[in-house]
């Protein structure tokens, strides 16, 4: 059961990815670097007609605030601010909608969560998933 940290995660190294409860639906990838900047990539299957193909990765900063992790763009992001969990041991982003579902509703929303993945192919940012996949792609959180 994810719960809230105060505890900061080391950032850098790889990249912060969706939980793979998503895969071929949605995703999201955020690769940190260490003098507060990141690179964004965001993908989903919902295709807007006439909307302009985002050009990827965004860039931006980042620093905390406290204990929550915030990202600042100019580019619209999924979500800017970030709060820290610790799911079955292993420390993980939330953003701050769905800490927000997690008080109204009392549900875990883990499906939200980004987990770190040490090993991010950034040419195929939509190919990388974290959490607890099995290795036939499925995952024990999916929705």
């Amino acid at each position: 059961m994810p719960q809230l940290s105060v505890q900061r995660p080391k950032l850098t190294g790889g990249a912060w990815v969706l939980s793979g409860a998503w895969q071929g639906y949605m995703g999201v990838a955020i690769q940190f670097e260490p003098e507060g900047t990141f690179c964004y990539w965001d993908s989903s299957d919902v295709v807007i007609v006439g909307e302009p193909k985002p050009h990827y990765p965004f860039k931006g900063s980042w620093r905390w605030s406290g204990s929550v992790l915030e990202l600042t763009s100019k580019q619209d992001l999924h979500a800017t601010k970030w709060y820290v969990f610790s799911h079955h041991g292993q420390l993980a982003l939330l953003p701050q909608y769905a800490r927000e579902w997690q008080l109204k509703d009392h549900k875990l929303h883990e499906d939200r969560l980004l987990f770190h993945l040490a090993r991010f192919d950034s040419k195929h940012p939509q190919l990388n998933y974290g959490g607890f996949e099995h290795p036939d792609g499925t995952s024990p959180i999916s929705p």
